[in-house]
């Protein structure tokens, strides 16, 4: 009996440290999601090509509070405490002799001079370069990363069966969506005619790669496909506008969603103004926009978000945005 109790005290004790292990791995992977993307946006002295190994230095040399600190940035966005935390590992003697290493062993290394980001001596180290929301989804997506947790899960769930039923409720034949992201979100669309336009060239390939099978879908970069702009059924913004930093870039994307919408505009997004402490997000009272900048739209319904961010809400499962819809008005004859 003793010896039972003992070989079931040691299999719970494995279970528990494999559990244990697990959970640290996890949180290593959004440490390090959150650092490659500090080094990318806010560090210009470190070359595209270091990123990686940069990265594994500075969570070898992180305390497991710092990579909890990290893992927690990875959900809820890099902010400059992030910039502050990677730049107080980063100089730190043994980071400093790790990254030396690495870069002695990168690609191309001995044909290019590394400017080492924690030395203070110019001002161009020390200040961030400005943030660049194309530049931020691009190199986001080349790292691997996703579009975020709203493309996942029971919100991506939720936002298809809205779009889905709107789209057989009011007959509507093309769609166009401004920011169509990494394809997760798009695969549970019931539309015919679909096109997707995005900033970042590689997830337009991906995408068209992906649909190849469904004849009415297209997918372009953004900029080729504002050249020669065409005309939609609908129109619409999933989780894009509150990562539009830049005034003239949020002005021109609400006129481009605009005009190019025949009958509807679908904006799922905050609509308020504040400037929270993340580098990649500034939420905009759109609504005034419209009323102001398109006033040939009406806004006809505002949706309930049926899983509200809260306090002590699960991040990954819950938002702050929510849909509205525009209709266009139609003149009388």
């Amino acid at each position: 009996m003793i010896r039972a109790t003992a070989i079931v005290a040691l299999l719970t004790l494995t279970a528990c440290e494999e559990t244990t292990q697990a959970v640290d791995d996890v949180a290593r992977r959004s440490a390090k999601a959150a650092v490659a993307e500090t080094l990318v946006t806010r560090f210009p002295a470190v070359p595209k090509q270091a990123v990686t190994p940069f990265t594994d230095c500075i969570i070898d040399n992180a305390s497991a509070r710092e990579i909890g600190e990290f893992a927690k940035d990875a959900v809820i966005g890099v902010s400059e405490t992030t910039v502050a935390l990677v730049r107080s590992v980063l100089e730190r003697p043994e980071t400093q002799s790790c990254v030396v290493q690495a870069w002695c062993h990168c690609p191309g290394a001995t044909d290019m001079k590394l400017t080492l980001p924690w030395r203070r001596t110019k001002k161009r180290d020390v200040e961030p370069a400005p943030f660049q929301s194309a530049q931020y989804w691009s190199e986001r997506y080349e790292s691997g990363r996703t579009s975020g947790s709203g493309s996942y899960g029971r919100l991506a769930d939720y936002k298809a069966g809205v779009i889905n039923d709107l789209v057989k409720d009011q007959v509507i034949g093309s769609v166009c969506e401004l920011g169509s992201g990494d394809g997760n979100q798009t695969s549970l669309f019931e539309i015919e005619n679909y096109t997707g336009v995005d900033v970042s060239p590689l997830v337009v390939e991906r995408a068209n790669e992906r649909f190849s099978d469904r004849s009415g879908w297209h997918f372009s970069q953004a900029d080729a496909f504002l050249i020669q702009p065409r005309s939609f059924d609908m129109t619409m913004s999933l989780d894009v506008i509150y990562h539009l930093v830049e005034d003239d870039v949020f002005d021109r994307y609400m006129r481009d969603l605009t005009t190019l919408a025949d009958r509807f505009v679908l904006i799922y997004a905050s609509d308020h103004d504040e400037q929270p402490a993340s580098v990649h997000v500034r939420h905009r009272a759109y609504g005034a926009w419209m009323a102001k900048h398109a006033p040939e739209f009406t806004l006809v319904k505002t949706y309930e978000q049926p899983y509200p961010m809260t306090e002590d809400a699960d991040v990954d499962q819950t938002s702050f945005a929510f849909f509205r819809l525009f209709q266009r008005h139609v003149e009388a004859e």
